[in-house]
């Protein structure tokens, strides 16, 4: 069977998929090229040629004047109408009403879509006389008016009706109407952007409300969070409702994130003190585990993988002639994780970040020295006054790490755990002050670590002290956390 498919542009990612699926048929479809006058004119003959019409259905198709002017032709026509259900409507015209409907409202699965497979089949089998449809004559080619197509597609795009204000302004273009202050051009071009922003979105929407119900059930979590890495690679910016956060702590036991709200911070190197401002972010509330650095250690495409190493050369390098990580001491699963390198570290953000779709890194200094002291400059997490009964180090006699929950009330403002103590933690940066370009990732610079260890005298464990290391170094009081930027 001959089908013409209608929809609005918006949903024409939906619309593609479908047609890919039905391809067994012969059909023709819009693909709104805006290629002139020519346009309705085409519409109406190729609706005049196809057996049925496919009408996805949209809160934008409904409204949309070119849609429903189709139908009606089709319906004035006497075509098969076969109404597919893409997005849940509050209610369906009454035109529309008594015929049996295809629901794709939650993704394209195999059974709706045999289900309009067999819809179509039987019809052109069987002959079935199409059932009336009570439409309006259609009239002629949506109008264009030369003296106000300006104002109407002003409207158009203030209505973020940008599939109107796109067709009124390549029309004018293509009459060659007078534009010297090339005004046209300049709507013409904004209304595209939008209305490709608007397509992208919509696509999105689709898929992201499928994985999303998914998410949200404990029994299919794990497949919902596996399937958002999927999406994120098609759709990187789209996550309205944070997918990637719970997928983050459903990937990794216990992760959980502290907001740090943006602020002032100040760093001091030899003689210079500077001020930055830290934009907000979300910090691991606890240093990286050892159970949790194990997942990337034993995950199929974790540490094994060559390419969460290719930030620098010398990462490479690295990697190459050191394939297996040290071994962490057994029964210690909640302790920080030790004999970490910096390049080990960047690398299990790099893979955490592909696998969340988060943008997942180790601390820049300011930023851990903010989660640290908040938006006053105390010389601990907790305040001025050194507690040893608030972190390990030194005073405590332990001797070891110890379980990250353990000092709960050391927190810090942002309820960051074990910023004192227990390990020091590599940042991101060298060390401020020797070059302009902290940042860096290549080379062999050294690095800094913050916080102190459990083998840390308390001076060294204050918010204002840090160390620096060689990246490719392995200590057992060196570990690190993650931060999640925007």
């Amino acid at each position: 069977m001959k089908l013409f498919f209608s929809y609005a542009r918006v949903d024409r990612l939906t619309a593609f998929k479908i047609i890919e699926l039905v391809d067994i048929h012969d059909v023709w479809y819009d693909q709104r090229l805006y290629v002139g006058e020519k346009w309705w004119p085409k519409i109406v003959e190729e609706i005049e040629k196809a057996e049925g019409f496919v009408y996805l259905i949209s809160p934008d198709s409904l409204k949309s004047k070119y849609c429903n002017k189709e139908l009606a032709l089709a319906a004035n026509q006497g075509k098969h109408i076969f109404p597919v259900l893409i997005q849940p409507v509050t209610d369906l015209p009454k035109a529309l009403a008594h015929l049996t409907h295809i629901d794709m409202t939650e993704g394209l699965n195999p059974v709706n879509v045999k289900s309009l497979l067999n819809t179509v089949t039987l019809a052109e089998r069987n002959g079935i006389e199409s059932p009336k449809v009570d439409m309006p004559l259609a009239d002629n080619e949506p109008t264009f008016n030369p003296a106000t197509f300006l104002q109407d597609a002003t409207e158009a795009i203030r209505k973020q009706d940008f599939d109107t204000a796109v067709y009124l302004l390549r029309l004018a273009k293509e009459r060659k109407l007078a534009d010297p202050t090339n005004l046209v051009s300049m709507m013409l071009k904004h209304a595209e952007e939008k209305l490709e922003k608007q397509t992208y979105n919509k696509a999105a929407q689709r898929d992201y409300e499928t994985i999303l119900a998914l998410v949200n059930r404990p029994g299919t979590q794990e497949l919902g969070c596996q399937a958002f890495t999927s999406f994120r690679e098609k759709y990187p910016d789209y996550d309205p409702n944070n997918i990637a956060s719970i997928c983050s702590t459903t990937l990794l036991p216990n992760l959980t994130w502290c907001t740090v709200p943006n602020g002032e911070v100040s760093l001091s190197y030899e003689t210079k003190r500077i001020t930055y401002h830290v934009y907000t972010f979300k910090m691991s509330q606890y240093p990286i585990t050892n159970s949790q650095f194990q997942m990337f250690i034993d995950a199929s495409d974790g540490y094994c993988d060559s390419k969460w190493w290719d930030f620098s050369h010398e990462a490479c390098m690295w990697r190459k002639y050191n394939k297996v990580p040290m071994s962490p001491a057994e029964g210690y699963g909640d302790h920080p994780r030790v004999n970490v390198c910096w390049y080990e570290a960047m690398a299990f953000c790099r893979w955490l970040s592909h696998k969340t779709g988060m943008n997942i890194a180790l601390p820049t200094e300011p930023q851990w020295k903010r989660a640290a002291q908040g938006d006053d400059t105390r010389l601990y997490p907790w305040g001025n006054r050194f507690d040893s009964l608030l972190c390990n180090t030194r005073d405590s006699k332990i001797k070891r790490t110890t379980d990250v929950r353990r000092y709960a009330k050391g927190a810090s403002p942002y309820g960051v755990m074990d910023m004192a103590g227990n390990v020091w933690e590599w940042c991101r940066n060298m060390p401020y002050g020797p070059t302009t370009n902290y940042l860096d990732l290549a080379g062999d610079h050294e690095r800094v670590a913050r916080g102190g260890s459990y083998s840390s005298q308390r001076m060294m464990v204050r918010n204002n002290h840090h160390m620096i290391f060689a990246p490719d170094s392995h200590w057992n009081t060196v570990g690190f956390r993650v931060v999640a930027e925007s």
